[in-house]
């Protein structure tokens, strides 16, 4: 929870938005404070309904229009790679829809093959093709190139891929 409001105080300096500002409108959480699992079994996969009851009445007590879940696998104990996970993105769908609450789930993509450096895109969604094909839309996030961070109007911060600083300090 402190690495979390540190995040949200270094984007209120940053953009000069007084933290009052947030109050009433900005909920935050982690497992500690909130440990429940949406599902859990491996071939026996049950929900639980308790999940979803504490974080309806949470939305409704707060009239909250958007939740963003992250990281999906901290909240169920289903393998990512059986069509089960169908079950886990259906629990938070119904909620969504239930109480009129955008809902976005934080999920990573596989590991490339070594050496890989191209860019990821949906399909290379962790786990089975039944999450891909469970949510409603997904996007993904990529190291931008140094080509295009070379374009008009941005600064460019970075001379290297990041991955290739990270495997020098490790050496």
């Amino acid at each position: 929870m402190r690495e979390l409001n540190r995040r949200v105080a270094a984007i209120c300096q940053h953009y000069a938005i007084p933290l009052s500002e947030l109050e009433g409108w900005l909920f935050l959480s982690t497992p500690k404070e909130f440990p429940l699992k949406a599902a859990e079994g491996y071939t026996n996969v049950s929900t639980n309904p308790n999940f979803a009851k504490r974080i309806v009445e949470y939305i409704a007590a707060h009239e909250i229009d958007v939740c963003i879940f992250d990281p999906l696998v901290t909240l169920h104990d289903v393998s990512e790679n059986s069509t089960s996970m169908q079950k886990v993105v259906d629990t938070f769908r119904t909620m969504s829809a239930d109480h009129d609450c955008a809902i976005e789930l934080v999920h990573h993509t596989r590991k490339g093959a070594p050496g890989q450096n191209n860019d990821h895109g949906a399909d290379d969604i962790r786990g089975s093709g039944a999450l891909h094909a469970a949510v409603r839309g997904a996007r993904v996030l990529n190291i931008m190139s140094l080509d295009d961070a070379a374009g008009p109007d941005i600064e460019q911060t970075r001379t290297k891929s990041r991955r290739a600083s990270i495997r020098r300090d490790l050496r």
